[in-house]
């Protein structure tokens, strides 16, 4: 599966959490589930734009994507 350059698919990022499912859906529903309700939070975005297929997101593990999140997560919500 390509990964998806989520800035270029969605013009405006954060603003068009719509779209961003819809892409998702079309070719990972499972990953739709679990992402879904949190599409509008930049970290998730990020996660997309950064890792790009469900399956790099598995291949670097759970520990891992903490790893990169948690600095993240720390400065939301910005100033």
């Amino acid at each position: 599966m390509p990964a998806v350059d989520v800035h270029r698919a969605v013009p405006g990022g954060q603003q068009h959490a719509p779209r961003i499912r819809g892409l998702i859906t079309q070719f990972h529903p499972d990953l739709e589930r679990v992402l879904g309700p949190r599409l509008d939070h930049p970290t998730v975005t990020w996660l997309l734009e950064r890792y790009g297929s469900p399956a790099a997101l598995r291949k670097a593990g759970r520990r891992r994507l903490v790893e990169v999140i948690r600095p993240k997560l720390r400065a939301w919500p910005p100033g």
